[in-house]
């Protein structure tokens, strides 16, 4: 689906699994971030710890209101908002390398 996406010239793309929940608006604030990847803080599925790695050193997370960005490791792609910044064919030819390794 995503490679049908950039075969047909989005520049943005957007996963959120169904067992997400979350704002609407948090769609716009990803938007309007700047950045070209930017993901949701969000419960793994036992709901007892995030589905994100930190990086080495967060001692402290701002949520809500007075939340915003925070750099981490690593994190899921329950919700996940990603700007492309390469040319189609780029990314199609290396999704495609990929695939065949």
């Amino acid at each position: 689906m995503s490679s049908d996406a950039l075969k047909n010239g989005w520049k943005e793309l957007l996963w959120v699994d169904a067992s997400v929940d979350f704002d609407i608006g948090g769609i716009g604030l990803a938007r309007r971030s700047g950045k070209s990847i930017v993901g949701a803080l969000y419960p793994t599925a036992d709901g007892t710890s995030w589905a994100t790695h930190f990086l080495d050193g967060t001692s402290e997370l701002k949520l809500g209101a007075h939340g915003g960005l925070l750099e981490v490791r690593h994190t899921g792609m329950g919700f996940l908002y990603v700007k492309v910044l390469l040319s189609t064919s780029v990314c199609l030819n290396a999704i495609f390398s990929f695939k065949s390794k």
